[in-house]
């Protein structure tokens, strides 16, 4: 297996990048715990990653945090 997740079938939406930067960053987003849950199933299930590190170098490598 490999440390890249799968390439999205399609990028991103505009808020779904504003959260996957807020994460890379380590930002305090203010909402809700289950809101959390929610996002990164969602962001793990577009993106093909296995875990939030996944989605952290997902965002490292495509220019989205650094």
């Amino acid at each position: 297996m490999t440390d890249r997740p799968t390439p999205p079938a399609s990028p991103p939406r505009r808020r779904a990048q504003g959260q996957v930067e807020a994460l890379a960053r380590g930002d305090r987003l203010y909402i809700g715990a289950g809101t959390v849950k929610t996002h990164v199933a969602r962001l793990l299930a577009k993106l093909g990653a296995r875990d939030r590190v996944q989605l952290v170098i997902h965002a490292y490598r495509s220019g989205l945090a650094g």
